[in-house]
């Protein structure tokens, strides 16, 4: 449960989630390891024998039996990543990842993992056109020993197709410092630091008095005569009161509290249970396939 309190609306890109800032930026954030957030489930990779024909290898392999794969990461003719999966023994896997997408394997494509688990940093290529951009993401790889299988996930999978709208609701009967924290990431949002200075107060919730509020800013290098005076002038006071009766009137008593295209889920939710409804939204705005 977060110290201030929050509410947060999710909805696809056809719509546009309560709360959510038009002027605030995308921001891609890669979870530590085993946070419950950390991927979707992995999905298996199909895998071959056959060493693909355009695929160079300059590497002394450590098994006797190499399988290949391809990820698609992005779109156009260079997103796709070569893959080469060496059984060193029954218990032992290398991975080789071509992230830089030269169509060669090397040593230096061998990645390191914790047991048959990997998180590799890849480029997610779009091509546009006229110009190719790359955005920098991980990749979790998983290889499955009884099944022999390679499962992968990309972490931001709903990027793009997921918008995330922010409501404060600061629960003053129990943490008195709630409303002011509450302002303060307001006061740093000015700065283009909202969320920084949202996860600085939230991991230390027991310090929210207003000496250290203007201590998180000076680490966060904000101007901090400039958030002195926001905090000090209570320009967001209202702001944070309208979100807290908004919230209200939608039924909220308590947070974490969540609205996903309307739909509520409370409480300290497994990610199974975000991503089930997330999925079933987006389904229903595919388009549907004609029958034959």
């Amino acid at each position: 449960m977060t110290i201030r309190g929050l509410c947060l609306g999710l909805a696809v890109t056809t719509g546009v989630a309560a709360g959510a800032r038009a002027d605030e930026a995308w921001r891609y954030v890669v979870p530590p390891a085993g946070d419950p957030f950390d991927y979707p489930p992995p999905r298996a990779m199909a895998l071959s024998d056959t060493k693909p024909s355009d695929l160079k290898e300059s590497v002394r392999y450590r098994g006797t039996r190499r399988r290949y794969g391809q990820l698609t990461y992005g779109t156009g003719r260079t997103a796709a990543i070569a893959v080469v999966v060496d059984e060193v023994s029954p218990t032992e896997v290398d991975l080789y990842v071509d992230a830089d997408r030269d169509r060669e394997i090397t040593a230096e494509n061998r990645v390191t993992g914790t047991g048959l688990t990997w998180r590799v940093e890849v480029a997610a290529v779009l091509d546009l056109g006229l110009e190719t951009k790359e955005w920098p993401r991980t990749v979790l790889f998983r290889y499955g020993r009884a099944s022999r299988t390679l499962g992968v996930a990309t972490c931001g999978y709903y990027e793009g197709r997921v918008r995330l709208g922010y409501r404060d609701f600061p629960l003053l009967q129990i943490h008195a410092q709630a409303q002011q924290a509450a302002e303060a990431s307001r006061c740093a949002g000015e700065q283009g630091k909202f969320w920084e200075y949202h996860d600085l107060a939230f991991a230390n919730q027991s310090k929210l008095q207003q000496p250290t509020l203007i201590e998180h800013a000076r680490k966060l290098q904000l101007d901090d005569k400039r958030f002195e005076a926001c905090l000090a002038s209570g320009k967001f006071r209202n702001a944070v009161q309208s979100d807290l009766q908004d919230g209200m009137k939608a039924g909220v008593n308590g947070t974490p509290a969540f609205y996903i295209n309307g739909i509520s889920l409370s409480g300290n939710q497994p990610a199974s249970a975000f991503y089930k409804i997330i999925d079933e939204q987006l389904a229903a705005l595919s388009p549907k396939q004609p029958k034959h």
